[in-house]
């Protein structure tokens, strides 16, 4: 049996954040040739069910959250690996004292903090990429439909929210030395990745693609040559490192391409497909 891993964003959905039709019958192709193929990204899997498994009837397995949770095809929790509670409120602390846009992903949950300083936040996001007002604008708007759309909380409700466990915290800024303090300071408490300019992902230090894809070698008994990733971002680094063969798409980053073991055509342009063309004619 051979499997495939594929990163989301920027690897296999298009600009809509939906799976083009040159790649959804890549997927199928795989499938129909015993190929598995697993989803490997940091968004949760209720937002993936509803978005994607259930939008194109996919029954596959997802490492969700940068592998703090792994579900099987059937939609069933394989493993979970929850923050620490005390040490993630430290990280929501800074994220308050900062008013930063964060979100908060539980078990079966995500949600956003609501900002008085919503437009200004949006504003410096959106000003990252250019000057041009009108690309501002569109910038202000992406990134409020991304992380808007999910419920919106208050420091009032951060109790209640930290109930149930919680998964990832991820912080979306333009103050890139805010990022930083963070990462030197609770390097050895949690893995931290981004898979942006201006986000940074925050689990529990054993938690990464690599080692869910680690697990899900033993679980069905794969050798590392049978295993393909492919990806695009630092969040990625780990899945690419584990597997027999890993891929890249033509817009990864520097840091990613130079682990590749092949690279196709971008995210937009269907480089999975390409891909999973490889694998069913033998070619890779």
């Amino acid at each position: 049996m051979k499997i495939v891993f594929s990163d989301l964003d920027k690897t296999l959905l298009n600009d809509e954040h939906f799976i083009s039709d040159k790649n959804l019958l890549a997927i199928h192709d795989l499938l129909n040739h015993h190929v598995k193929v697993c989803f490997a990204t940091g968004r949760s899997y209720n937002n993936i069910k509803k978005l994607l498994l259930d939008k194109y009837d996919l029954h596959i397995p997802v490492i969700s959250l940068n592998g703090a949770q792994i579900y099987l095809e059937d939609g069933s929790l394989l493993r979970k690996e929850p923050l620490n509670k005390d040490d993630a409120k430290n990280i929501i602390q800074i994220c308050e004292r900062q008013k930063l846009i964060y979100v908060l992903s539980t078990q079966n949950k995500t949600y956003t903090r609501r900002l008085n300083n919503l437009m200004d936040n949006l504003y410096h996001l959106g000003k990252m990429k250019s000057d041009d007002i009108n690309m501002i604008l569109k910038g202000m708007q992406i990134y409020y439909d991304i992380f808007y759309h999910y419920p919106t909380f208050d420091e009032q409700n951060i109790d209640e929210i930290l109930q149930n466990d919680l998964y990832k915290i991820e912080i979306v800024t333009h103050k890139k030395q805010v990022l930083d303090i963070i990462k030197e300071q609770y390097s050895d408490k949690f893995y931290m990745a981004s898979s942006a300019d201006a986000n940074l992902e925050i689990n529990n230090i054993n938690v990464n693609k690599g080692n869910a894809i680690k697990y899900l070698k033993n679980y069905y008994h794969i050798t590392d040559n049978d295993m393909y990733a492919i990806g695009d971002n630092d969040n990625d680094l780990e899945m690419l490192q584990c597997v027999g063969h890993p891929i890249v798409v033509s817009n990864a980053t520097h840091k990613v391409k130079q682990k590749a073991e092949i690279m196709v055509s971008s995210y937009d342009n269907d480089g999975f497909s390409e891909l999973a063309k490889m694998i069913i004619n033998h070619d890779i």
